[in-house]
Formats: C-alpha cells, sequence, structure tokens
C-alpha cells in the first residue's frame, strides 16, 4: 500500500514538470504562421504605402506596405485575422484560413459598401441587412463643404428628400419634407433624431419677426455631423411611432476615435453681395409722375399746389427737404456681407477609453443691415469599454446662437426692402376721380 501511495505521487510530480523541462510546444500549440501580401486602392487600383496592418491574435509588432504595397507578417495560426488601418480609409478585417498570400482592397473613408454598419435605433446593422427602405449621406471633409448651413448640405444629397430654402435671413435654414407633402395642415417635416435623442422640428412656436421660422437644425455644426441616415418608412421607423409618419432622419455626430490623439483645424470665409439694385424714379420725377396723375384727375395747378404745397418746386418752402431729396434707400440698406466659420477637433484614446472634443464659431452677415447670425458650439463624446460585451457612452452638447433680424415679409411699415422701395412722401395723397359729363 504504501509502495502504491509512492508510486502515484512520482506519476503526479513528473507531469506537472512537463512544460518546466522544455516539452511545452508538444501540447497542442499552434506554430507561427508566415503571411505575405498586397494591398491596393479600391477606387484606383493601384498598390498603397504605409498601410499598418496587424495579426489579432499574434503578439508581433504590426507591419506597413513598402512602396510596391506588399507586406510580410507573422500570424498566429492559419485561422488568424489580419487587420488593415490608415487614416483615411476603411478599417478592413480578413480571415487567413490557411492562405499564405493575400489581397486587400481598401476604401475610402467616405464610400459606402453595403458591409458598412449603419447606425439606426440604438443599434449598428450592416446595410445588407436592412430590409426598409433608406437612403444614407456621409459628410464629405470640412474643406470641401460648400454650403454656411447644414440643410443646405441636403439638398440634392438623398432621395425622396424635397430641400426648400425657407428665405435669406441667416440661421433661417430650409423646409423639409420626406416623399412629398402628406397634409395640409400638419406639419411634413422628418423626425430628427441626434445621437438618439429627439429634436423639436417646428423651433419656437410664435416669432416676433413676421414671416420668420427658428430652425433648430441650425444649432448644429455641419463639420460635426457624421452621417445621416433617413428612414423612409414604416419598417424602421416604427420605433417612434406616429412620430415617424412624415420619416426619420437620424444624425450621428462625429464618434470617437481612439489612437494617437489627432486636431483637426478647419477655418474657412467668404462674402455675398447685394442683387443689383432696382431702378426707381428719383425725386423730381416721381413729383412730375404725381402731378400727370392729378391733371388727368381734373385738378388745376393752383388747386394742387394749395392743398398739397410740398409738391411745388419752391426752394423758399420750408418743408422741402423733407420731400425733395434723392436719397437711395437701397444703397443704405444693402451690404456686402462676410462668413466666418472655424471648428477645432481634438480626438484620441486608447483600447479602454476614447473621446471626441470639438469647439466651433460661425458667423454670418447677411446682407441686410443690421442682420446677422452668430453661434458658438461645444460636443463632448466619449466611449468607455467596461468589458467585452458593454461599453458606455457619453454624448454632450451645447450651443449659444444670436439673432439680429429685419423684417423680410410683405410688412412696408417694418420691412426695410419693401419700404426702401415704395415712395413714402405722397403714399398719403388722396387722388379724386375724374367726372365724365
Amino acid at each position: 500500500m504504501k509502495f502504491i501511495f509512492h508510486r502515484s505521487l512520482v506519476c503526479i510530480l513528473a507531469l506537472a514538470l512537463l512544460p518546466c523541462l522544455g516539452f511545452g510546444p508538444l501540447i497542442g500549440q499552434d506554430k507561427l504562421f508566415i503571411v505575405t501580401g498586397k494591398v491596393y486602392s479600391a477606387k484606383t487600383g493601384l498598390p498603397l504605402v504605409n498601410i499598418s496592418v496587424r495579426a489579432v491574435n499574434s503578439a508581433a509588432e504590426p507591419v506597413s506596405t513598402d512602396e510596391e504595397g506588399c507586406f510580410r507578417l507573422e500570424a498566429a495560426g492559419r485561422n488568424d485575422q489580419l487587420v488593415f488601418t490608415y487614416p483615411g480609409l476603411k478599417e478592413k478585417t480578413i480571415s487567413i484560413h490557411g492562405r499564405d498570400y493575400l489581397e486587400a482592397w481598401l476604401l475610402d473613408e467616405h464610400d459606402l459598401s453595403v458591409y458598412d454598419p449603419v447606425s439606426l435605433s440604438f443599434t449598428e446593422v450592416p446595410r445588407r441587412d436592412i430590409a426598409g427602405a433608406l437612403d444614407i449621406s456621409r459628410t464629405e471633409a470640412p474643406g470641401q463643404l460648400s454650403g454656411s448651413s447644414f440643410c443646405q448640405e441636403l439638398l440634392g444629397r438623398m432621395s425622396s428628400l424635397q430641400v426648400i430654402n425657407r428665405s435669406g435671413m441667416p440661421g433661417e435654414g430650409a423646409y423639409l419634407s420626406c416623399r412629398g407633402y402628406a397634409s395640409l395642415y400638419a406639419s411634413s417635416i422628418p423626425l430628427i433624431v441626434v445621437d438618439g435623442m429627439v429634436m423639436k422640428q417646428e423651433g419656437f412656436a410664435n416669432s416676433m419677426i413676421h414671416g420668420f421660422t427658428h430652425n433648430p437644425l441650425a444649432d448644429l455644426d455641419k463639420k460635426d455631423i457624421s452621417d445621416i441616415v433617413l428612414l423612409k418608412d414604416a419598417v424602421e421607423g416604427g420605433l417612434y411611432g406616429i412620430k415617424a409618419s412624415n420619416g426619420v432622419m437620424l444624425i450621428t455626430t462625429t464618434p470617437p476615435r481612439g489612437g494617437k490623439t489627432t486636431m483637426d483645424v478647419s477655418v474657412s470665409g467668404g462674402f455675398s453681395t447685394a442683387p443689383p439694385q432696382i431702378p426707381v424714379m428719383d425725386a423730381e420725377h416721381y413729383s412730375s409722375y404725381i402731378m400727370e396723375q392729378m391733371y388727368d384727375a381734373g385738378m388745376s395747378s393752383g388747386e394742387i399746389f394749395s392743398r398739397y404745397p410740398f409738391m411745388a418746386f419752391d426752394p423758399e418752402y420750408l418743408y422741402r427737404a423733407r420731400y425733395h431729396n434723392n436719397t437711395n434707400w437701397q444703397e443704405k440698406i444693402f451690404r456686402a456681407g462676410n462668413l466666418y466659420d472655424a471648428h477645432l477637433n481634438v480626438s484620441g484614446g486608447d483600447a479602454l477609453a476614447k473621446y471626441s472634443i470639438s469647439g466651433g464659431y460661425h458667423s454670418n452677415e447677411a446682407i441686410l443691415k443690421n442682420t446677422m447670425y452668430n453661434r458658438f458650439n461645444f460636443r463632448f463624446n466619449s466611449v468607455v469599454q467596461v468589458s467585452s460585451r458593454v461599453e458606455i457612452g457619453f454624448n454632450l452638447g451645447y450651443t449659444d446662437g444670436k439673432y439680429n433680424l429685419m423684417e423680410t415679409g410683405a410688412t412696408p411699415e417694418t420691412n426695410p426692402i419693401l419700404a426702401g422701395l415704395i415712395p413714402v412722401s405722397y403714399t398719403h395723397l388722396t387722388l379724386p376721380t375724374k367726372r365724365i359729363v
């Protein structure tokens, strides 16, 4: 009995010492697998240089492609995966499946693919797996944006989305409708959701400025927007109920990106000129025009000057300067407008936490004097990886906008454009009717 016990103890100790004796690789471990390949651009077909290539399950350092786009990498095994990354290009993952030579074709960051994840309501789904009708628009590089507002950037970008500019007021934006007008009395504006938060479409209920409608999308900096998804039917927009009857516009701001800390700065400017002036009569010609109308109505010169003494061309008349002047009101109310826009974005992080901080300033001086729109915006987005299955996101946005507006509707008393074209000096004249005997 004692002999059997010692014999079992020796066997246990021998099995425990096997890894220490150098026989570890014999216990089912895979050997390193050498993979070579080449990386091309999917748009041009040319080889790409300095593309980072790494193996998912290998501890080896990532490698970069050479001048001919070739790479050579040690993978953990025949079933490992390779990840191809480069700033401005879409990240791509390819499984080896026992192949020792691979070719990778990379798309630009703004190119669309059926394999791209689409940000829907609280989830991301590959585009090929979506059964409902939708359209996707991705924001271009900041230097390629031409419109002064976010609504102008949507013009012609999405099918079934109608964009109609409201007026020339700064910051007013445009009227949006999806698949035409659904009602004569109710609103046809699609439901707007920014990072999962529903925005009020109509803005302020009442406005002190005649004809002005506040545009809530003016509070968004177009350079903070990553992509826009327009849900056109109830298949995908059913989560929002009856609010989605006109469609749903899902707006995703710039997501946090890990890696080295990067800083993007964009500064742009522009100007707008006043429209050509409408030719109008000066004071002397307009007085002659009114006199001819009075003569045609049967009034004599004495009757005209006695009732309306300011019509006489008498330089000694006390109020001559009030009625006989040639002020060009179109030059007084119009100017050359200036447009300024500045944006700063800082992003970075590691595998556990990623962040994106952005700030912007926008100033739009309209061609009508004393009208402008200034906006300062700040946004902070972050993602914290709690575990392999749980991550916590935090989005914070702040906007401070200020309007200086004038009437632009059909109100001659307060609309400077319309008042500048109407001769107010003689608007109170009552011409007698001509009698025919």
